[in-house]
């Protein structure tokens, strides 16, 4: 997983790297419009979104295999993969797929959450501030639970909370010697 804590870290990444981070914060503008244009996306999100997903997904696996120095704990290989499948079946099933973005994006918002959640855990036992990790955390476990439930009933209401997931997606909240601080990540 390509992560990055500020713009001159970019530099840094392999070129895989930069590509998975430069098109992974491409998410939240196409949340932005899925906010300000609902039914004026619906039609592209799949393409979009799954084009981006298998760009994101194949980018950070080539940065996780080639790097040298990557950890194996710190390794994603099987969600890079599960990007790519994904982001490949909306490219290939385009609109027949439109209910099933939301679902797919709720489920990646939870794993998100997971994550935070277990750094929540880590600051507090660490004795190191916490709130804003666990409002994140809260935040994408509501977002997350809200795009999983009944996507077929509201195709509109879901992609104005996916627009929400997908602006917060690259994002993370991290504590790091008891210092809070954003990180971008693919």
């Amino acid at each position: 997983m390509a992560r990055i804590d500020s713009v001159s870290e970019i530099k840094q990444q392999p070129t895989p790297g930069k590509a998975a981070i430069i098109a992974s914060l491409l998410f939240p503008f196409i949340g932005i419009v899925c906010i300000l244009a609902p039914e004026g996306i619906m039609n592209f999100l799949p393409y979009l979104l799954g084009g981006l997903m298998l760009v994101v997904g194949a980018a950070d696996l080539i940065t996780d295999l080639t790097d040298p120095n990557k950890k194996a704990s710190s390794i994603s290989q099987g969600s890079d993969v599960v990007m790519i499948v994904v982001g490949g079946m909306l490219l290939v099933k385009g609109t027949a797929l439109l209910t099933l973005v939301g679902v797919v994006w709720g489920f990646i918002g939870l794993s998100k959450a997971a994550g935070e959640i277990d750094e929540t855990f880590h600051a507090i036992r660490a004795r190191a501030p916490f709130a804003l990790l666990a409002l994140s955390s809260a935040i994408e476990v509501v977002l997350g639970t809200l795009l999983i439930a009944s996507p077929l009933e509201n195709i509109e209401h879901h992609v104005l909370l996916l627009g929400i997931e997908l602006i917060l997606h690259p994002f993370t909240i991290h504590s790091d010697n008891g210092r809070t601080h954003l990180s971008a990540e693919a």
